[in-house]
């Protein structure tokens, strides 16, 4: 089990460097999000049943595009949905950052809570994720209960977009 994690941990890094690092990567989300890319951010992380999350803490100063490669165990139907209906943790959520005076304060997710929800992204196997997220939102990976099919594995990159182009989509949009 050791050696496989091992080998999990080089096939991530070799991906990760192969990939997430290159300029052409970087060329592509700059082609298909129409944002220019000017730094990033990347980490590779597992997620273990039972064990692991992330936490919502004070919002970004500055907005992002959050690229997400995820890796989960679904090989059948069954673990596919368990993944799919949320029901065992370990989606991204993004909710919307309280208005706190104070900017240390971390969220608190309340599954019923519609109105700072923002979205949720499951976890898929082998799939990209891309969210261009403003400083107001954060992202957290919700806690793998126990009764999940396996880990979450992902490489997990953070790119700084040009704020400006964001502000003039969205008065394009209104």
């Amino acid at each position: 089990a050791e050696y496989m994690g091992y080998l999990l941990s080089q096939k991530l890094k070799e991906i990760r460097d192969n990939l997430f690092k290159t300029e052409s990567f970087s060329r592509f989300l700059m082609i298909i999000t129409g944002l220019p890319i000017y730094k990033r951010s990347l980490i590779i992380r597992r997620f273990r049943a039972g064990l692991d999350y992330t936490v919502a803490t004070a919002p970004d100063t500055e907005p992002y595009l959050d690229a997400s490669l995820c890796f989960v165990d679904g090989d059948n139907e069954e673990k596919k949905e368990a993944w799919e209906n949320g029901d065992c943790g370990g989606f991204e959520c993004y909710i919307t950052a309280e208005k706190e005076e104070n900017p240390e304060v971390v969220a608190v997710y309340q599954e019923n809570d519609e109105d700072d929800s923002v979205m949720n992204v499951s976890a898929t196997c082998n799939s990209l994720c891309l969210v261009v997220r403003n400083p107001e939102t954060m992202r957290f990976v919700k806690f793998i209960s126990t009764s999940a099919p396996g880990s979450r594995v992902e490489i997990f990159g953070q790119f700084g977009v040009d704020e400006s182009l964001l502000q003039e989509e969205e008065d394009e949009e209104d």
